[in-house]
């Protein structure tokens, strides 16, 4: 499924990422073990490129939004459940983090219960 996103997808996915990790203000090593795992279960080779390109265009929270409005429907399951992923990697999310479902839904205009029950009923 990986292979099928488009760059700025890609980009979203570095962007919720980086959103997650410092949303509590403190990055640990469970965080940083989910990202690494998933880096290497979706062969996201190009992760160091497309980061840097992340850090170097996207300086404000609307750019941000802009790059989760680029998500495909077809691709949204997998930005949600990536993101929940790394939120309970060091146990329970915090509310800081699980805003980044705030701005999903928003941008997607969807109920951020739907986007959390979706991820419930693939559990």
């Amino acid at each position: 499924m990986y292979k099928n996103l488009t760059r700025e997808e890609k980009l979203a996915i570095i962007g919720v990422f980086k959103y997650v990790v410092n949303a509590n203000g403190k990055v640990n090593e469970e965080e940083i073990d989910a990202m690494h795992q998933f880096i290497q279960d979706k062969n996201f080779n190009d992760f160091n490129e497309l980061i840097n390109e992340f850090e170097t265009n996207c300086s404000t929270i609307e750019d941000f939004y802009e790059l989760i409005e680029t998500v495909r429907p077809e691709n949204r399951d997998l930005l949600v459940e990536e993101a929940f992923e790394l939120a309970i990697s060091d146990g329970y999310p915090t509310p800081e983090e699980l805003e980044v479902f705030d701005i999903m839904a928003e941008v997607w205009d969807v109920d951020k219960q739907t986007l959390l029950d979706q991820i419930a009923g693939k559990g």
